[in-house]
């Protein structure tokens, strides 16, 4: 009889350490900033909306490098509204070698995660992906990559 009320405590604290480690198991781990969960992306969005002007274009390929800086004026802008839309104007340098001088391109964008790094995907040009490498409530900084040819832009957020 001793034997099986041993049997018994012994299977009862068994029970009792394997429930907790499936809740410790089950419990979600806090996020370390690094990838973007759906309140991330949202939170993004919502930093990304309004007029960003371009302040600084730098093209590198095969070895070659090349930048300039811009005013912040009526060209080389980025528009993003609330609702996924927005306009682009690439001005003379063609931002992200997009377009033509004068043109202003529609398009429709979403922010996702990929690899651990944020990107920004719009409809310009049947589709790009730009990493965003830095996003403040003023600054945004991002890169657009093709094969070896790589562009970096920067912008500020029109008040």
């Amino acid at each position: 009889m001793n034997y099986n009320i041993g049997l018994m405590k012994f299977l009862n604290r068994f029970y009792i350490i394997c429930v907790m480690l499936l809740c410790v198991s089950l419990v979600s781990c806090e996020n370390d900033g690094n990838s973007l969960d759906g309140e991330s992306i949202k939170s993004l969005s919502k930093k990304l909306v309004g007029v960003w002007y371009c302040t600084y274009q730098e093209w590198a390929e095969d070895g070659y490098a090349d930048s300039k800086s811009y005013d912040p004026s009526e060209e080389y802008f980025m528009a993003f509204d609330i609702d996924g839309t927005g306009t682009m104007h690439s001005g003379r340098d063609e931002l992200f070698e997009i377009g033509t001088h004068g043109t202003i391109y529609e398009f429709e964008w979403n922010i996702y995660n990929k690899n651990n790094a944020k990107y920004l995907h719009t409809t310009v040009y049947d589709g790009n992906d730009y990493k965003i490498n830095e996003i403040t409530n003023s600054k945004l900084r991002m890169t657009w990559v093709d094969g070896d040819y790589k562009i970096v832009c920067e912008f500020v957020k029109q008040n």
